[in-house]
């Protein structure tokens, strides 16, 4: 078991490094141009950051039901769900890009008050709109492979992205070499569409012609199985609720940021990229938290995946204790390659600095409740306690501090691991419980 933890972890690990580059990449290019450019494309990224989050919460529902039947070896049944999910994060992505693509300056006129930032913000969204949906079809099949202890492609399919952006953003934002005109901020987004259209095509040549395990199915996929489609909902609905409040409370507080000035918007956008970096680690651990419990609740094997969740809880902790230490020294150094000056300087290492001291407390959570617990059939439990504090008190005491207050930034930014530990306590008593171990699966 300890094996197929680090089959699953070390490369998921890796994919969300290398996924939280490629915004990073974004970003630290456009410091060159200025903190307007950083704020634009932060702005810009806010509604497909809940847009994300959203799909993600399907991509989950997914993986804890195509888990449970991988214990079962029933791969008809992880086809079925596939297509589910895959129709519904198509749906979802289509309806929303094309509100952001046909009025993204009525839309981001409502998060900032800079006129020039929504300006540069909406060129930015017109070619993410696009990347948006592109990037959802393939995301869904990588994270099914993952319930099939399939890891490895997604990793390699991110490495060839992030050189393949890298590339393209010399190319678009700043006109090198004088093949293309220098595009600014929209240059960073063109990048990155055509990146998802490479990545696309790269997974559907591995899904049709290279897969031999979660081999595709057109017919299971695109057939209705009503038994299977209650269960989908049932299951599904609380975690795509969860991730969307989730998503919209996030985004509500990188609100309060871009009312509190734009380069306290910036500052954040730094260090949030900054911070994502210490996570890597437990997002691995959550996905193989996610796979090796869910296959063991499937396989009837309530205790091991009880003792499984509990170690890996445990190990989240203390290596995200360890990474919070390491980002806190690393940031200091790492913060003037963002060319960001004077008072965004010095709030973007006070910001790092806070989220630092949260890492090891969301390591555990994330692990805990993203990976166990909803692996184990407890979703309605985890959205509950996931989005409760978020709206109903990091949100609103942003909205006061920041806002109606004019307090400091650090105000603000301190809610994030008071919310953190809450959830942590609350979420320790649930796993000793017992209460979430389901198994959700059903002879079809």
């Amino acid at each position: 078991m300890w094996r197929l933890l680090l089959r699953i972890a070390v490369p998921v690990a890796l994919q969300t490094l290398l996924t939280n580059l490629l915004p990073l990449l974004d970003t630290f290019m456009l410091g060159f141009l200025g903190a307007k450019e950083i704020a634009a494309a932060t702005l810009a990224n806010t509604p497909f950051f809940v847009l994300s989050v959203a799909i993600a919460g399907f991509q989950s529902g997914n993986n804890v039901l195509a888990a449970q039947y991988f214990g079962k070896r029933d791969m008809t049944s992880i086809n079925r769900v596939f297509g589910m999910t895959l129709a519904g994060c198509l749906s979802l992505s289509a309806l929303f890009c094309s509100v952001l693509f046909f009025f993204p300056v009525q839309v981001f006129s409502l998060l900032s008050k800079d006129a020039e930032v929504v300006l540069l913000a909406a060129d930015y969204a017109k070619y993410m709109a696009f990347a948006a949906v592109i990037s959802a079809v393939g995301n869904t099949y990588v994270t099914t492979l993952r319930c099939v202890e399939k890891a490895a492609f997604g990793l390699f399919v991110q490495v060839f992205s992030v050189v393949l952006n890298g590339l393209l953003n010399i190319l678009f934002i700043y006109g090198a070499f004088g093949l293309f005109p220098p595009m600014g901020v929209a240059g960073a987004a063109l990048g990155t569409l055509i990146t998802r259209c490479v990545e696309l095509a790269m997974i559907a040549f591995y899904a049709f012609f290279m897969e031999n395990v979660f081999v595709l199915q057109l017919k299971s996929m695109f057939s209705f199985h009503k038994t299977l489609f209650k269960d989908y909902v049932k299951n599904c609905a609380p975690i795509v609720l969860n991730e969307c409040l989730w998503g919209l409370g996030s985004a509500l507080i990188t609100v309060v940021y871009s009312l509190m000035g734009t380069e306290v918007l910036a500052a954040n956008a730094v260090a949030v990229h900054v911070e994502r970096l210490g996570q890597v680690l437990s997002f691995g651990f959550m996905a193989a938290s996610s796979v090796i419990v869910g296959q063991l609740v499937g396989a009837g094997k309530t205790e091991e995946g009880y003792q499984m969740a509990g170690k890996l809880n445990t190990l989240s902790f203390l290596v995200g204790a360890a990474m919070g230490c390491l980002l806190a020294v690393t940031g200091y150094f790492a913060l003037p390659f963002f060319k960001l000056e004077g008072d965004a300087a010095r709030m973007a290492l006070l910001m790092v600095l806070v989220y630092a001291a949260a890492v090891p407390l969301k390591s555990f959570n994330v692990v805990n409740l993203v990976g166990s617990l909803r692996a184990g059939g407890d979703g309605l439990f985890v959205a509950v306690l996931d989005v409760f504090f978020l709206l109903s008190m990091a949100v609103p005491l942003a909205f006061l501090f920041g806002v109606r207050l004019s307090l400091p930034v650090l105000f603000v930014a301190v809610l994030q691991p008071c919310e953190e530990l809450i959830k942590l306590v609350i979420g320790s008593l649930r796993y000793r419980s017992k209460k979430w171990m389901r198994n959700l699966t059903r002879p079809l």
